[in-house]
């Protein structure tokens, strides 16, 4: 069989399974790296484990996660293969998968926190010609990015969760958003809180006049996507990552969506959060993760008792 049409087969399949949206996508581009590195025209059954060592091996500007995507992908390709019967091993396991790269942790200081939600309201300041006075002016979608950073904040979503969620996603009274991910579309459903809760009402206000303004229907469907563009059309993964990066610059803090992710989970167990409900909230499948955002908690309050313990700043 062709690659190409064990590809096609493949695809085929995992849409068939419902798999997350994202993963049809990023297999699809994984094992389009496949076809162009091997030609569509290739024998699936003449490829040899060496063959795909230099495939993995072709791309030195990856970086060890980006690489093990590659390998994941082509692994599960396989493995469809085996169960049908078109190939009699999965090869790869032959080939250990990248050791992925160790995640940073670098969490928001409540400093730089509240340094974001001031630069929400005004622009970068600006000369309309040299020696005028220096002015900003208003920031458009305030509550729109007033709610993202909230939310961002307050519940710890990933990105792609956040341009995924839907108006009947939300649900304002119980003040928890329902999150579909992963095989079987399971479900969780992290709270958040009043003072966010305001702040997703005062945006859907926000947007109901821009959806007026474009002569759209200003009440949302259930089904609608939450986030929007000012073109009223869903907000995009690049969208939301421009957002928060150009109130970052204003700022004069580095902030990317994941960052409020590491925030939350720090700030959730320095004040005493149970670690197995925080798993629970950010949709991981282990404690890995968690642990080192246990570890980093642990180091800060220790290194605050330093600043705050009378018995060390007494000198007794």
């Amino acid at each position: 069989m062709y690659l190409e049409t064990a590809v096609l087969f493949f695809i085929a399949d995992i849409e068939a399974r419902r798999l997350s949206k994202n993963t049809i996508l990023d297999y699809t581009r994984q094992l389009n790296k496949l076809k162009k590195h091997f030609g569509g025209e290739k024998d699936i059954t003449k490829i040899t484990v060496q063959d795909l060592r230099l495939f993995l091996a072709s791309f030195p500007e990856l970086k060890a996660k980006s690489l093990n995507n590659v390998h994941n992908a082509v692994s599960s390709f396989y493995t469809f293969l085996v169960n049908e019967g078109i190939v009699k091993e999965n090869i790869l396991k032959n080939i250990s998968a990248p050791r992925p790269d160790v995640i940073e942790v670098d969490p928001f200081t409540p400093n730089e926190i509240k340094l974001l939600f001031v630069a929400l309201k005004k622009t970068n300041s600006y000369q309309y010609k040299e020696g005028s006075e220096i002015i900003s002016r208003e920031a458009r979608n305030q509550r729109r990015n007033k709610a993202i950073l909230m939310l961002l904040l307050d519940a710890g979503p990933r990105a792609s969760e956040m341009i995924s969620l839907k108006i009947e996603d939300v649900d304002l009274k119980a003040r928890i958003i329902n999150i579909k991910v992963g095989k079987g579309r399971k479900m969780r459903s992290p709270p958040f809180s009043a003072a966010t809760t305001k702040a997703i009402m005062g945006y859907l206000e926000e947007r109901k006049q821009i959806m007026k303004k474009l002569e759209l229907p200003p009440n949302p469907a259930p089904g609608d996507y939450l986030f929007i563009s000012s073109t009223g059309k869903p907000m995009t993964r690049k969208g939301l990552w421009q957002t928060v990066a150009n109130i970052g610059e204003r700022a004069g803090v580095n902030a990317y969506p994941h960052r409020f992710r590491h925030t939350f989970a720090i700030f959730y167990l320095k004040n005493g959060g149970n670690v197995y409900f925080l798993q629970q909230i950010l949709g991981h499948a282990d404690l890995k993760m968690v642990k080192r955002y246990l570890s980093i908690s642990k180091q800060d309050l220790a290194e605050a008792h330093k600043h705050f313990s009378p018995v060390a700043n007494l000198n007794l």
